[in-house]
């Protein structure tokens, strides 16, 4: 095996152990939170401090986000990531250093997985890049079923403290991953005199390709609502069967597997037009969540979260693909943190929101309100595509007579 194909795997694997640990810290830590207090309005709030810090990340993401700063970023990080939560070990209890200390390692998980995005940009070769994804987020997917399955048996089994300590070993992890893969490609040296892109220059940039505009509002879309919807799966599981922190594994982990199918998808099937197959997804989604809110029978909401799973994955294979192969380098990393502030910043904030209505009202309606929104938006979506595809085809039939 070559340097090239022990990097291709090296990233692949590396995209796996960030996925599962990122769904194990995410799951123990909010179900650790919720089993100490019961309070959905609480775990609302520690969803946004884990996941609000991609708003600041996307207005550094030109100076943070240079080639030859990516490896350094994920180095530096991971350290930091781990004294952060020998912190959090010692002082959890404390309202405050708990909320500060969880925004830092959200920034700095940020951080690290933009790095990993662009590098994978970079360093893929075009032709490669549909097939590196495709892997990628299949066993991304297996990661969705270890992750939130550990994360529910964790939070079920050990207290806050015990959980911080056992992730802080695992920020280290991702060092050794990256051994010797810092000078693989020539353009490192190149970057280092790369002018440093302005957060209106991004903004520019991203506004006149309106056709990865569209696949990203789409993907946000869904993201956002899923930011929303996770963190009252705990309540809406007591509400709904009586069940506690394992039976959420369960569901997390049926969403997994239908990832896992999803991710091959775009391998065997061509879609024709991206954006168009994103927005029916997301139209879909709002209906299989809005069933999964009036079904009492666990068996259906097993199904109902596989082909969430499923459609999740097909959609996170096509944005990234499309990204990487259609935007110029230094632009990647604002596209990728985009994507990671939208989903991070309005789907926390609605997370912290919708948690305290589920106090109010229940979970199980919140949930079915957030189908609701995720239905309309997506039929919204559908309609403005159709215009601006009208109008994109109007324009070159009438630059065609002066060719």
């Amino acid at each position: 095996m070559g340097i090239e194909d022990f990097m291709y795997y090296r990233l692949i694997f590396l995209d796996f152990f960030l996925t599962s640990s990122a769904f194990l810290y995410y799951i123990a830590i909010i179900g650790g939170v919720y089993k100490a207090n019961q309070s959905a309005s609480q775990i609302g709030f520690i969803a946004l401090a884990i996941t609000l810090p991609s708003f600041l990340i996307s207005f550094f993401s030109g100076r943070f986000f240079k080639s030859h700063l990516l490896i350094k970023n994920i180095h530096f990080c991971s350290i930091i990531k781990f004294f952060a939560l020998i912190v959090l070990y010692f002082y959890n209890y404390n309202t405050s250093i708990l909320m500060i200390l969880i925004i830092l390692n959200g920034i700095l998980d940020q951080i690290i997985r933009v790095s990993k995005q662009s590098f994978d940009a970079i360093q893929i070769e075009p032709e490669l890049r549909a097939k590196f994804n495709s892997k990628k987020t299949f066993l991304s997917e297996i990661a969705i079923i270890v992750g939130p399955a550990l994360g529910g048996i964790v939070a079920a089994f050990y207290s806050l403290s015990q959980i911080c300590l056992s992730l802080s070993f695992l920020c280290l992890i991702p060092i050794f991953f990256l051994i010797n893969l810092k000078n693989v490609k020539i353009n490192f040296q190149a970057a280092r005199q790369e002018k440093t892109l302005s957060f209106k220059e991004n903004i520019l940039y991203l506004f006149s390709k309106r056709i990865i505009l569209f696949l990203i509002i789409s993907y946000c879309l869904v993201v956002i609502v899923l930011e929303m919807q996770t963190p009252l799966i705990f309540p809406f599981v007591k509400e709904k069967f009586n069940a506690d922190n394992s039976i959420t594994g369960i569901l997390f982990s049926m969403a997994g597997i239908g990832g896992i199918t999803g991710a091959l998808i775009p391998m065997f099937l061509k879609f024709k037009n991206e954006a168009l197959s994103i927005i029916l997804l997301v139209i879909f989604d709002g209906l299989l969540v809005f069933l999964f809110t009036i079904s009492g029978n666990f068996y259906i909401s097993c199904t109902i979260f596989t082909l969430l799973g499923l459609m999740g994955a097909v959609t996170i294979v096509l944005v990234e693909t499309k990204v990487q192969n259609d935007l110029e380098e230094k632009y990647r990393p604002f596209a990728f943190s985009i994507i990671q502030l939208a989903k991070s910043t309005l789907g926390a904030s609605l997370a912290a929101a919708s948690g305290v209505f589920a106090d109010i009202i229940g979970a199980v309606k919140v949930l079915r309100y957030a189908a609701y929104i995720e239905i309309f938006a997506g039929i919204l979506l559908l309609t403005l595509i159709f215009k601006y595809l009208k109008i994109d085809e109007e324009l070159n039939n009438r630059q065609l007579p002066e060719k």
